[in-house]
């Protein structure tokens, strides 16, 4: 949810990329990412107690997994 709202602060619709007709700056995009960075690790740090070796690693691919997908509705919006 932290990551949508983000998203929406920058004018940026996660489900439908080349719909908000504005191309992001390199600079807001960087300032986005960063932000992004710092929910994704505080979600790491919040499930790594709680979480098994086994899950952790799960979660790790499909974060991974995530953020190939988002990259190529990125690439293929522009």
């Amino acid at each position: 949810q932290a990551q949508k709202e983000i998203m929406a602060r920058y004018g940026v619709d996660p489900e439908n990329l080349g719909a908000s007709g504005r191309q992001r700056s390199p600079r807001e995009m960087r300032a986005m990412n960063q932000e992004m960075e710092v929910v994704q690790s505080d979600t790491r740090a919040a499930l790594e107690p709680i979480l098994s070796d086994a899950q952790m690693a799960e979660y790790q691919r499909m974060q991974e997994e995530r953020k190939a997908e988002m990259r190529e509705r990125v690439r293929s919006s522009r």
